[in-house]
């Protein structure tokens, strides 16, 4: 199967890159030393003609960064992008389409969440992602084509390319980079609130295995991790690679919790259907990051 691919030097579609070992892969992107066709979903003007393909990944979607500026004309610039790919990966011969999105989709972070959740996206980056869901629905909507929608929660995993990573507000990379940088993790609550933390490897996987059987997925597909812990756990691991791996200690430092009055509300990311299993560890991701740190340091103090 030939697949056209966004985001390959990314968090996730790296790692979707370097799974895609049976099939025929064209990364999509503005920088040719990275790509193998022009594409910017900013410009639409500036983009090559596709490949014929028969599949679409798009792994370079909504990312919080996009609306640290603005929001109402970023979400229309984000969706004209997603409407232009769709259409033209449609018009090269793509009728399967693949979606990273998001758990911020269905709203608030709590409760038990299956697929059955109704969406009710709170946040312009969460409305990005639901429509973008939505437009590529639209785009690929003939009896021979299907979409299928990722939505992880959170997402950790290799970086091919430390220097040019965007996403450093997400907490599996700021706490870990907090803590080496500064030798403490200071919390803005308790930290109390749970998550479910995905490695970038299990979302490629599922991507293989829905391009290895097409047309009989699921729409929707909540993609989980083997570990579901509250961000202040998180921040404590991150503390404790920093010192496996340096010797260096590392303070977490929070609210003060009043556990006989204020219970961590109840948290469940889940769902439906057979998930691959995950082979990352958040221990050793956060023990390979710290690596990273590690040989990059003088450039980590020139940007900090």
């Amino acid at each position: 199967m030939r697949i056209l691919l966004t985001g390959a030097s990314g968090l996730i579609g790296s790692a979707v890159y370097a799974s895609l070992k049976t099939h025929e892969s064209f990364r999509l992107g503005r920088d040719l030393s990275k790509a193998d066709c022009l594409c910017d979903l900013s410009d639409l003007a500036n983009c090559q003609i596709f490949p014929a393909s028969d599949a679409l990944v798009h792994c370079a979607g909504v990312v919080d960064e996009d609306f640290a500026d603005g929001a109402i004309g970023n979400l229309t610039k984000i969706l004209a992008g997603a409407e232009g790919l769709a259409q033209r990966a449609k018009e090269a011969g793509a009728r399967i389409a693949i979606y990273v999105s998001s758990s911020h989709v269905y709203g608030k972070q709590e409760g038990t969440i299956d697929e059955s959740r109704p969406p009710n996206p709170l946040s312009y980056y969460a409305m990005a992602h639901f429509c973008t869901e939505q437009i590529f629905r639209k785009v690929f909507s003939g009896e021979d084509c299907q979409v299928v929608v990722l939505r992880p929660n959170a997402v950790y995993g290799a970086l091919p390319d430390l220097r040019h990573f965007r996403r450093w507000s997400l907490i599996p990379f700021s706490f870990p980079l907090e803590a080496y940088m500064h030798g403490q993790i200071t919390l803005r609550s308790s930290g109390e609130q749970r998550r479910n933390f995905v490695s970038s490897r299990s979302i490629a996987e599922t991507i293989c295995r829905i391009l290895d059987t097409p047309f009989k997925m699921p729409a929707v597909i909540n993609v989980l991790g083997n570990t579901t812990e509250s961000v202040y756990h998180y921040a404590e691991r991150s503390a404790d690679s920093l010192f496996r791996v340096s010797g260096r200690h590392c303070a977490v430092v929070r609210p003060s919790v009043d556990s006989a009055t204020k219970k961590p509300t109840p948290f469940c990311y889940a769902s439906k259907f057979s998930q691959v299993q995950e082979t990352v560890s958040p221990g050793e991701h956060l023990d390979q990051l710290m690596l990273q740190f590690s040989q990059n340091s003088d450039w980590l103090m020139e940007r900090s």
